[in-house]
């Protein structure tokens, strides 16, 4: 909760270190962990999304409904677009479901973001 308090505060930082610790004391509870990712991309931790979005990906494997996956892969792929690894992102989006996500601040659509992966391409010819 306290995690959620300082996201909301715009406390971005003290709400990540509450929702790492959180992660660490409930590291089955799938809701902490993904708050967790949604995170440490607001805060411009992309590695370290994408690394969380790779452990969601195949822990939600193992459960029948897979209900974070695409979530997982909108966060992982949006990581991979912000640190300039445009082809993967672009492979990465391929996985995800169309539809839109809350995601660094802004509700965004999987469209959206391909046309901004799109048009940074352009620029890097």
């Amino acid at each position: 909760m306290l995690g959620y308090i300082a996201s909301m505060q715009k406390q971005l930082s003290e709400a990540l270190s509450y929702r790492a610790q959180a992660t660490a004391k409930n590291p089955t509870n799938a809701g902490i962990r993904y708050s967790y990712l949604g995170n440490l991309i607001e805060c411009g931790h992309y590695a370290e999304a994408i690394a969380s979005a790779d452990r969601e990906i195949a822990l939600d494997e193992d459960s029948e409904w897979r209900s974070f996956t695409d979530s997982a892969r909108f966060c992982k792929a949006y990581a991979l677009y912000r640190l300039g690894r445009l082809d993967e992102a672009t492979k990465e989006f391929a996985e995800v479901e169309d539809g839109e996500m809350w995601i660094d601040g802004r509700l965004t659509t999987k469209a959206a973001v391909l046309d901004e992966i799109a048009r940074a391409k352009d620029r890097n010819r």
